[in-house]
C-alpha cells in the first residue's frame, strides 16, 4: 500500500458514530441550489445550515467526499401539491426581508429558511436498520430563532407510527418481485 501523505493529522472516527449527522430539530439555512424539473413539477432544493453548532455541515461533507448533495427537499409545484409548496414560499418570503417569490427558481438561492429535519429509518446494505436526519417541513427562520417548531416525529420502517413497510432485499426472501405493486413517480405528491 502507498504510504497517506499527512496520515497522522486526519482525525478519526470511532466506531458507532455518525459522520456528521445532525440531530432531529430546527435550523436556519440557506438555499444553496434551487433546480427546477418540469416534467415532474418539483423544485430540488438543496439545502445547508446556515447558523449555529451544525453550519456548514453540509458544504463540508460535499467537499470532502463528493457525490450527492446530503440535504435535499423537494417541492412539488403539482396541483394537488400547491398548498405545501406555498408553505416553502411563504416561509422563504418571511424569512428574507422584502423578497417575493417571481415563479423564477434561480432567485431562492442564497435565501434563509427555517427546516424542521426529523429521523428516518432505513435498511442498510448490511440488512440493519439505521438511522439518518432529513429535512421535513419548512418554516419562517423566526419559527426556528424563537422555537416555535416542534421536532417531527421518526420515520420508521417497521412497526409503531410513521411506518412504513419494507422489503429488505439485502437477505433473501421468499418474496415475488413481479407481485409487488409498482409506484408510479408521478403519483407521489413530493
Amino acid at each position: 500500500m502507498k504510504k497517506i501523505e499527512n496520515f497522522d493529522a486526519v482525525k478519526a472516527i470511532k466506531g458507532g458514530e455518525p459522520m456528521g449527522r445532525v440531530p432531529a430539530g430546527g435550523y436556519v439555512c440557506r438555499i444553496i441550489h434551487a433546480i427546477d424539473n418540469p416534467e415532474k413539477q418539483y423544485l430540488r432544493i438543496e439545502l445547508d445550515i446556515a447558523e449555529g453548532d451544525y453550519k456548514g455541515t453540509y458544504s463540508d461533507k460535499y467537499t470532502k467526499f463528493g457525490g450527492n448533495w446530503g440535504c435535499v427537499r423537494i417541492a412539488s409545484y403539482k396541483e394537488r401539491a400547491l398548498p405545501m409548496f406555498k408553505g416553502f414560499v411563504t416561509a422563504v418570503e418571511e424569512s428574507n426581508d422584502r423578497y417575493k417569490f417571481d415563479f423564477d427558481e434561480k432567485t431562492l438561492e442564497g435565501k434563509l429558511v427555517g427546516v424542521l429535519m426529523g429521523e428516518e429509518e432505513y435498511i442498510g446494505t448490511d440488512g440493519e436498520v439505521k438511522t439518518n436526519t432529513k429535512p421535513q417541513f419548512f418554516r419562517s427562520v423566526q419559527a426556528i430563532r424563537s422555537g416555535d417548531f416542534q421536532i417531527p416525529e421518526p420515520k420508521r420502517v417497521s412497526g409503531g407510527s410513521g411506518s412504513v413497510p419494507v422489503i429488505n432485499l439485502s437477505k433473501p426472501t421468499n418474496v415475488d418481485i413481479d407481485s409487488l405493486p409498482t409506484i408510479d413517480p408521478d403519483d407521489v405528491p413530493f
